[in-house]
């Protein structure tokens, strides 16, 4: 009976943290949203602010266009390059590097859950 309760437990709980990771992934970011962290983060001015919204808003419209997370890799290397084209027209030299900061620091995450889940690690 303990070794069954046990074992429904642990099947419970993979399943919910499987599930869990699905809904992370299914949540889908905002241009408001990305743009008021961005605020946060780089205390962006007005018009800054307002730059910075529109080309989120065009990354998250240009993604959705090409196929969301599914589209070819190319196309996302490029719609991602004209965003970071369109961030260093707007923010100064030390906001940038703040952004390429995070974002890198995003990438080594993404590549770290990658090889977790090939059993790299």
């Amino acid at each position: 009976m303990k070794k069954t309760l046990l074992t429904l437990t642990i099947i419970l709980g993979a399943t919910l943290m499987g599930n869990a990771q699905e809904i992370r992934r299914a949540v889908k970011p905002t241009p408001e949203k990305m743009t008021e962290r961005m605020n946060t983060d780089l205390e962006l001015s007005e018009d800054q602010y307002d730059a910075v919204f529109n080309a989120n808003k065009e990354l998250i419209d240009r993604i959705d266009e090409a196929g969301g997370r599914d589209a070819e890799r190319e196309v996302l290397r490029e719609i991602h390059d004209d965003y970071f084209a369109s961030l260093e027209e707007t923010l100064n030299e030390k906001q940038m590097a703040q952004v390429k900061e995070h974002h890198e620091m995003r990438r080594e995450r993404r590549r770290e859950r990658a090889m977790e889940k090939e059993g790299k690690l």
